[in-house]
């Protein structure tokens, strides 16, 4: 959201250039495909460590062991 605030507060300083407003909005647009990388990333670090676990009813717990380990990594 910060991204937008700042488009529209070139609209409050009435000092820009529809230049500034394209470089924003690209950079914007950068930033939201890199959040939707790291998404799909995290998505499929939590479907391999959910696909490790039967969903039994005994305390041990594959997914706790797993975001407990200090080697856990979201997979690249």
């Amino acid at each position: 959201m910060t991204d937008i605030r700042d488009l529209l507060g070139l609209l409050d300083d009435h000092r820009y250039t529809c230049g500034d407003v394209r470089a924003l909005t690209l950079d914007h647009a950068d930033s939201v495909k890199k959040k939707i990388r790291d998404l799909r990333r995290l998505e499929k670090t939590l479907r391999q460590i959910a696909s490790r676990c039967t969903g039994g009813n005994v305390p041990e717990c594959p997914i706790i062991d797993a975001l407990l380990d200090p080697r856990f990594r979201v997979a690249t």
